[in-house]
Parts: C-alpha cells; sequence; structure tokens
C-alpha cells in the first residue's frame, strides 16, 4: 500500500489511448509496480520471457516519458519517482532504488512538501484535496528513505528536525472515494480499503522510530548512545500495537497487507537490539553488563523467531503472490539472526537456527522469481551457510553445493549453483570477505547491510592500479 496518486486517476487510467503524452508517464510508472502482481499468463500473452523482462520493459517506457514527455507538473514528476524507486536492475541493484528515491525526496524539497503550509494560519490556496496528497506524498518519502536507508546501509536523506509537515490519517485517503464513481470503486477499490490505510499509517509512524533508531545507533562517527536513550526508544517500540484482523471475511489483499506490517515490526525490532549485543550503552554498569546483553540477545531471537511465525502464515494462507519490492529485504535482518546462531556451541541451537533459516530461504527462493533483491540475498547467504558447513544442505533450496573452498578476497558462486528455473543473479552473486566478515562476526564493525551494497567493481578498479 502507498497511496501517492488521488484515486480519482483511476478514471483517467481506464482508457489509456486517451491519456495525453505527458500523462502516460505516472501510468507507464504504475505499470512498472503492477507487473510484480499480474499473473504469469498476462506476461506470457504478451510474449515476454519472464516476468522480469516485462517489468525492464515497463521501466525503459516509464523512463523515456520522465525524460522526453515535457511533464512540467512536479507533484507528478515526483509521484513517478516514488514509483520507479521501487525498481531494481539485474546490472546494478543497489542503485536504481537510491536514486529514485532521492529524485523523490528532493522534488518534495523543491516543492515544499516538508514544511505545514498552514503552520502560522489555514492557507487558502491549498485545498483540501491537495493538502490531504501531500500529507501522504511526504509521509511515503520518509517511508522510502528510512527503509532504503536501512537496507542499503547509506544516510538518512531526511532530518526531521528541518520538517513540521503533519504524518498523515486514515481519513486523507479515504476522503478520495468521494470523488470516484461507484462503478470504478467497485472494479478497483478493495473492499477493506480502510484497514489497509490504517496498517499504511502505523507504517508511517514505524517508519518514523526506524529513522530515530538508525540516528542513534547507526551513525558511522556516532557517539555511543546512553541507557536512557535506548529505554525510551524500546517503551516507544513497545507500545507500538498491531490491531489483530477483526474481520472473518477480510480479504487476502488485507491480510497479506497486517502480515507485510508485522515484518516491518519484526526487522525494526531486530535492528534496533543487533547492536547491543555485542556492546552495551553508556550507563550501565560494570557487573550487570553481561546479564543485560543476554537479555538483549533473547529480546532479538525472539523478533527473528516471530518473522518465520508470520512468514509460516503467509505461505501456508498462499499470500506469496501478494509480496512487494520490499518483502525480501524484510527476511535479511531474521535470517542474519539464525545465521549468527548456526555458529552455536550448541548442537540443538545449531539445528534450529538452520531450520530457521532454511525456512527463510525457502521463501526467499519463491520471490526471486519477480524480485532481483531476493536472487542476491539468495546468492549471499547461500555462500554463507556453505561456509559454515555444519552439514548435509538441500541444494534446491541453498543453490550452493557442499564442496568446501577457501576464504578469497572476492568468491563468485559457480554457475553450477544455480536452480533450474530461477534467475541465475543469486549465482554470480559476488560475495566478498567484507560481506562474510559483516554477516559471521557478531562483534564485526561492519555494517552488513553496507556491505553487502558497496560497489565491487570500484574496488576491483583500485586493486587493480
Amino acid at each position: 500500500m502507498l497511496p501517492i496518486i488521488h484515486l480519482s486517476k483511476l478514471q483517467e487510467f481506464e482508457f489509456p489511448n486517451s491519456i495525453p503524452l505527458h500523462g502516460m508517464l505516472l501510468y507507464w510508472s504504475m505499470a512498472v509496480v503492477a507487473v510484480n502482481f499480474v499473473p504469469s499468463d498476462v506476461w506470457k500473452g504478451e510474449n515476454f520471457t519472464s516476468r522480469k523482462d516485462m517489468k525492464d520493459t515497463m521501466y525503459d517506457r516509464a523512463k523515456c516519458m520522465y525524460d522526453n514527455s515535457g511533464e512540467t507538473d512536479k507533484e507528478a514528476l515526483l509521484q513517478a519517482a516514488l514509483l520507479l524507486s521501487f525498481w531494481h536492475s539485474d546490472r546494478d541493484s543497489h542503485s536504481q532504488p537510491w536514486y529514485w528515491s532521492g529524485v523523490a525526496i528532493n522534488w518534495c524539497h523543491i516543492i515544499g512538501l516538508h514544511r505545514n503550509p498552514d503552520a502560522a494560519r489555514v492557507n487558502p490556496l491549498v485545498s483540501p484535496q491537495r493538502r490531504n496528497l501531500w500529507r501522504r506524498l511526504w509521509a511515503s518519502c520518509l517511508f522510502r528513505d528510512r527503509w532504503l536507508s536501512l537496507t542499503l546501509g547509506r544516510p538518512l536523506r531526511i532530518r526531521l528536525s528541518d520538517c513540521d509537515m503533519p504524518f498523515p490519517v486514515p481519513q486523507d485517503v479515504l476522503d478520495d472515494l468521494s470523488a470516484l464513481p461507484d462503478m470504478l470503486r467497485d472494479s478497483y477499490v478493495p473492499g477493506d480499503l480502510s484497514i489497509m490505510i490504517e496498517h499504511w499509517v502505523s507504517l508511517i509512524r514505524l517508519s518514523r522510530m526506524l529513522g530515530e533508531i538508525l540516528s542513534l545507533f547507526y551513525q558511522q562517527l556516532g557517539v555511543r548512545p546512553t541507557l536512557s536513550q535506548f529505554d525510551t526508544l524500546e517503551r516507544e517500540l513497545s507500545r507500538f500495537v498491531i490491531s489483530e484482523p477483526s474481520e472473518i471475511s477480510q480479504s487476502s489483499l488485507a491480510t497479506f497487507s497486517y502480515y507485510h506490517l508485522q515484518l516491518h515490526y519484526q526487522a525494526t525490532l531486530i535492528t534496533f537490539y543487533r547492536p547491543f549485543v555485542s556492546t552495551a550503552p553508556q550507563g550501565l554498569t560494570l557487573h550487570t553488563e553481561e546479564v543485560w546483553r543476554s537479555r538483549i540477545r533473547a529480546r532479538m531471537e525472539s523478533a527473528a523467531t516471530n518473522s518465520n511465525g508470520v512468514l509460516d502464515c503467509i505461505a501456508r494462507e498462499g499470500l506469496v503472490g501478494f509480496a512487494t519490492p520490499m518483502t525480501p529485504p524484510l527476511l535479511v535482518p531474521a535470517m542474519h539472526v539464525h545465521l549468527l546462531n548456526c555458529k552455536s556451541e550448541n548442537h540443538l541451537t545449531r539445528r534450529l537456527a538452520l531450520n530457521k533459516l532454511e525456512m527463510c530461504m525457502a521463501v526467499m527462493r519463491e520471490l526471486q522469481k519477480a524480485h532481483t533483491s531476493a536472487s542476491i540475498f539468495c546468492g549471499v547467504f547461500g555462500e554463507a551457510i556453505r561456509q559454515l558447513a555444519p552439514g548435509s544442505l538441500n541444494e534446491s533450496i541453498w543453490g550452493v553445493s557442499q564442496t568446501r573452498r577457501p576464504w578469497t578476497a572476492v568468491t563468485v558462486l559457480p554457475e553450477s549453483t544455480q536452480v533450474p528455473g530461477f534467475d541465475s543473479l543469486s549465482s554470480q552473486t559476488v560475495v566478498t570477505d567484507d560481506i562474510l566478515e559483516s554477516l559471521l562476526n557478531e562483534t564485526s564493525t561492519y555494517n552488513f547491510w553496507e556491505s553487502m551494497n558497496m560497489p565491487e567493481q570500484s574496488w576491483t578498479n583500485y586493486r587493480e592500479l
């Protein structure tokens, strides 16, 4: 759910042939995202070789329109950039989402969406409809900034101390329904849209907390946080409550929306606790540090186990097809915790951790049919578990053989490890020692997200000099 376009646009998009040239920018940008969810017979019927082939074609058209359509509406350019920030290239998986989210945030600042138009008094020049849309656009940019900053290991672009735009409320989206004819509403709008909007508003709140976590605990030159700062954020996270589904007849889409919010929450908890497995905040006495860190580890592992429980529900209820480009990165924090537990001295702990990791990998393998980032994560974790080699592995899940190889500065997974029917990107993933070090050593100073997204080619060029 990303409510960045007014629902009245559905009337325009219902008849693409009547859309003016400059208006095709939003049409093709929406198509880039929509391809993730179309049935396979659609892209086959259009003579595409795969879903990714169709997605790349849609992106090329949207990019062409962005550069050449003559669109001057800044809101439309912002909306298109936000949609294109969900596109990943096989050749350059980390730069495109980061590039387009930066473009979207720049448009926000140019338009002034980071400021409240009614800060001094109600601005009569801004209609209620536009005011609602602006809040949604700004919140969506904040969401992309926070989660891309985490999953790409990049600095935050938005500083909320410079912004006073109010956060959206559900009615900001639901008001759009009044402008939509009943026929279009029945055809395109989910009956439980209000539930999904509640989830989206909660996700924006969670994204704001994630930004605080990244600012306090993950800054390269930041100071060690205090125990008071830790406790304050933990209390705020504990008060974040996701309401259980109340309707037995809730649609599959709304059910997935609920589970997806749960995955975001568990990933945030793991991100919050992860730095304190090996370090302690200021203000903690020496004789209580070990007990405190042990308690933190238990909470982090509980969040990882909860992620597996959510994945189990998604798989059992047949909801994997609703996965978004954000879904694969949400599994990585839990997978990292399970991977570390595969190194435990306790045999049972190792076995259980491997089982949990295998479950995540099985889902990730399914996700890579549509999402490039899932292919990358499969390659990285497949190589990491091969280094640990705790026993016989299901090669159809891990995509790696059990032949041990010495650690090298750069390891490229062999072509023979490709799983038939899946994208070959996971088998060609470059896995450096920095990535393996950040994944397998819980005391490492590396941010494993940053290591996974480091442009290897640039370092290769330096080594050749």
